[in-house]
């Protein structure tokens, strides 16, 4: 399945890809990584609850598919950059790249 295509800009941010004025699609493992990273999943906490605040995240194509894909690196940006946060980091970064393990994109991931 395509995603849609992220170009780095040169102010180092990624945005949408298009070309001829169309959306650009890619099947390129570097832009389902960057997806799963950067794409806000919904507060586990609140899942149920419809999303009327942004504080509690969810990227809108999650509504469109059963798979939810993103992550809650969100919920760590006002901590302070320490190990424990860090770690935290680590392990959501972790949770939202699982599903390549899952469908054996990659044997693992680190």
């Amino acid at each position: 399945m395509s995603d849609l295509a992220l170009r780095k800009q040169k102010n180092g941010r990624y945005d949408l890809d298009f070309s001829r004025g169309d959306l650009v699609l890619t099947d390129s493992l570097e832009n389902a990584v960057l997806l799963s990273l950067v794409c806000w999943s919904r507060d586990e906490s609140i899942r149920d609850v419809a999303n009327l605040n942004p504080d509690i995240g969810g990227w809108w194509g999650n509504s469109l598919e059963d798979v939810e894909i993103g992550s809650q690196l969100w919920k760590l940006f006002k901590n302070k950059l320490k190990e424990p946060t860090a770690i935290n980091a680590v392990a959501e970064a972790k949770k939202a790249l699982k599903w390549m393990v899952d469908d054996g994109v990659a044997k693992e991931v680190d």
